[in-house]
């Protein structure tokens, strides 16, 4: 996999997002840590995996998606904003041992690094965006 990942993200059909350990700049990716996957498409994610058949047969794309696809919607549209030519996608890892705060996404915005959460629900505590929110230099952030 270690291989193949690259060359499919080469041919621009996914992008691989690697995480950061930090809240401030610069943005610097974590390559030891396990990427995350971006697919081109809604459809080809939709495919991968294997939501094609419950996505016809159900009435209510909420309970086929359970917030895997907003997430991957989210991405999408952080990608399409971007402007500069060299921009990526980035998520957010706590850097402690037995640690699993994680946030969706880092936008840089006025040379900040906002943290973008994505819940389906209306509940949840947001842990890690609070984690977060605590080592950054501002008091910005957004939940879809």
């Amino acid at each position: 996999m270690s291989e193949s990942l690259p060359t499919v993200e080469k041919a621009m059909l996914l992008q691989l997002v690697y995480p950061t350990t930090t809240a401030t700049l610069p943005l610097i990716p974590d390559l030891k840590k396990s990427p995350r996957l971006q697919v081109l498409d809604t459809g080809m994610l939709n495919y991968f995996v294997g939501l094609q058949k419950d996505i016809l047969e159900t009435k209510d794309l909420q309970n086929v998606y359970k917030g895997t696809m907003i997430e991957h919607l989210v991405g999408q549209e952080i990608l399409a904003f971007q402007y500069r030519a060299l921009s990526s996608l980035a998520f957010w890892v706590r850097d402690k041992k037995d640690s699993s705060a994680e946030l969706d996404y880092l936008y840089l915005f006025d040379s900040k690094l906002i943290p973008i959460e994505v819940k389906s629900g209306a509940d949840g505590r947001l842990k890690s965006l609070h984690l977060f929110m605590d080592l950054a230099p501002h008091t910005l952030a957004i939940r879809f």
